[in-house]
């Protein structure tokens, strides 16, 4: 999609080339979805619903200006959905991945490299978010840039998840896990060796 949408079948495009793939992933990756995502597809859709006439012969207008409004609608949904893209998703993934688990993994080159893509992704949500400022008109390029620069967040967080995956970064979380059950049962034997200890003591102290 390289320009705003002006009849049903460039709007049926935008919808499932840009929109419904986008919203289907963040549901499967969040709890919830905010409610203005919601509220934006469904004034979208009853712009769609208006279009025509009743019986009674009254018009609720013609498809171009229902589609335009559509538009506008499924346009800032998926600004919305890139965002949550970028805080909720991009940022965790980053986050987690600068844990200390992963220090030495590559060398020490692995967590300067998640926060070399972490800077990137606000860089390219900077630019987006100014773009979108801009506003829009029927220039093509005006309703594309901010299209563009929000979808290089998929390659930086295709980028971190691959990261997430690399055999080294798996050798790292069993290397903690290993370290964290072994800390944990220390405390164990710890706890138990202290209580008998005590036992012991106060039995000799009693007789």
């Amino acid at each position: 999609m390289n320009r705003m949408p002006h009849n049903i079948a460039e709007l049926r495009e935008f919808y499932f080339g840009e929109y419904a793939p986008l919203y289907d992933y963040l549901n499967a990756r969040l709890e919830r979805i905010p409610q203005e995502l919601h509220f934006e597809a469904s004034a979208a859709l009853d712009h769609l619903m208006r279009i025509g006439k009743l019986e009674s012969g009254f018009s609720f207008g013609g498809e171009d200006e229902a589609v335009a409004k559509a538009a506008g609608h499924l346009k800032r949904a998926t600004f919305d959905a890139f965002k949550l893209l970028h805080k909720k998703v991009v940022r965790k993934t980053a986050l987690r991945l600068c844990a200390s688990r992963y220090a030495d993994v590559d060398n020490g080159a692995f967590v300067p490299r998640v926060q070399e893509l972490w800077h990137q992704s606000i860089r390219i949500a900077e630019k987006a978010r100014g773009l979108e400022r801009g506003g829009f008109s029927d220039d093509p390029d005006r309703w594309d840039a901010a299209f563009v620069e929000w979808r290089k967040l998929r390659d930086v967080l295709d980028k971190l998840e691959t990261m997430e995956q690399s055999p080294a970064a798996r050798r790292a979380r069993r290397r903690h896990a290993r370290h964290v059950a072994l800390y944990v049962l220390g405390m164990i034997l710890s706890a138990v060796i202290s209580f008998f200890v005590g036992k012991g003591l106060n039995a000799f102290f009693e007789r």
